[in-house]
């Protein structure tokens, strides 16, 4: 199987993309193997997994440079998992882009080994999160379900389509997060004319089951926590969406 590269981006803080990524890293690893690549805000999945100390370079360029070879193994969590964190946050417009540095990250990805690479994105339009979005196979969006929310998702889907000759919103999956019974109902975001491209919806109430933290129980003894059974079936539902395009 050749490696796919699934963006997790959304344009706006607070929507639930780290969680995201993290919990897609960890599933897709129970079959294949996963790279976790964060070029969102410099080490937040260091802190998560409580590693201290995880080799900043994700950056496309240093990564080009052999970057790859310093991934750390996450063998507490899975076997199959492996976590490069970044060190850096830099916002330079796409115009700055180099073209051929794009397709040479993509193609040292489609050839690390790895079945899967989740990245993880900055909320904000960084170099890195344009990059992000050019090398994809997949563009996953977490979103709430607000007006905001709403604005900064299509805002998002354009900076996709704006670095992505061939983008297709077919490759665009959504992930309603944060969702509350009194929230907005389906009609309220059919206006994106893409209800089709929802794979879940996961409750307030779950934001918490992060699926791979750490529970302190009491000092010196913590438990893993298991994978959330929402952010599964979401998972399974994009998994089937890839499988039907492939097949179709």
């Amino acid at each position: 199987m050749m490696g796919k590269v699934i963006t997790v981006a959304h344009l706006r803080e607070n929507t639930g993309k780290t969680i995201t990524a993290i919990q897609f890293a960890y599933n897709l690893s129970l079959e294949g193997r996963v790279l976790l690549l964060n070029f969102g805000r410099a080490n937040q999945h260091k802190r998560f997994f409580e590693i201290e100390y995880v080799s900043p370079l994700a950056d496309y360029e240093k990564l080009l440079e052999g970057g790859l070879d310093f991934a750390h193994h996450l063998s507490s969590v899975s076997p199959r998992l492996w976590l490069i964190d970044s060190s850096v946050e830099k916002i330079i417009k796409v115009g700055e882009l180099f073209r051929e540095r794009v397709d040479e990250l993509k193609e040292l990805l489609s050839r690390s080994g790895f079945e899967w690479v989740i990245i993880d994105t900055h909320p904000f339009p960084t170099h890195t999160t344009y990059v992000s979005m050019a090398i994809c196979d997949h563009l996953l969006i977490p979103t709430t379900k607000d007006f905001l929310a709403f604005k900064t998702f299509g805002h998002t889907v354009a900076a996709y389509e704006s670095v992505r000759e061939d983008a297709e919103r077919k490759n665009v999956s959504i992930l309603l997060t944060k969702v509350r019974n009194d929230d907005l109902e389906a009609e309220d975001y059919e206006r994106f004319e893409m209800k089709e491209a929802v794979i879940g919806e996961i409750s307030m109430e779950n934001q918490d089951l992060i699926g791979l933290g750490w529970q302190g129980l009491s000092p010196g003894r913590k438990v893993r926590i298991r994978a959330n059974f929402e952010y599964r079936k979401a998972i399974q539902r994009f998994l089937t969406r890839l499988n039907e395009e492939v097949n179709g």
